[in-house]
């Protein structure tokens, strides 16, 4: 029987030994935004704070870039996803409040003036 890779069970079980890995920043410092933005695409935004923390400000503008920018239509414009934004901003916040004002200090200035 073919096992689904959305498996909430397969989803946590990845996260797991994710947060198992030896060295967890440096692994996490080294990833492609791409990556990193799938693996909080697949796994789930709330459940990836420990991962999101451990994340570059470059890394996350990168993601940022892929994450927040939606269109509610193919072939239509995509415009700021704020909502989702806030969400990134709750989860930074639930791994520590220095850790993230650090992270949305280094973040691109004109861009989280227009994320406000």
């Amino acid at each position: 029987m073919p096992t689904n890779a959305l498996d909430p069970q397969r989803q946590s079980h990845l996260l797991e030994r994710l947060l198992d890995t030896p060295n967890l920043p440096q692994v996490i410092r080294d990833l492609d935004p791409h990556i990193l933005q799938r693996l909080v695409h697949v796994v789930g935004l709330e459940d990836c704070g420990e991962i999101v923390s451990l994340a570059t400000p470059a890394q996350l503008m990168r993601v940022f870039d892929i994450d927040l920018w939606r269109s509610d239509r193919p072939g239509n414009a995509e415009g700021f996803d704020a909502d989702r934004f806030g969400l990134w901003l709750e989860v930074l916040v639930e791994s520590g409040a220095s850790n993230a004002a650090l992270k949305v200090a280094g973040l691109d200035v004109g861009f989280v003036t227009a994320a406000m």
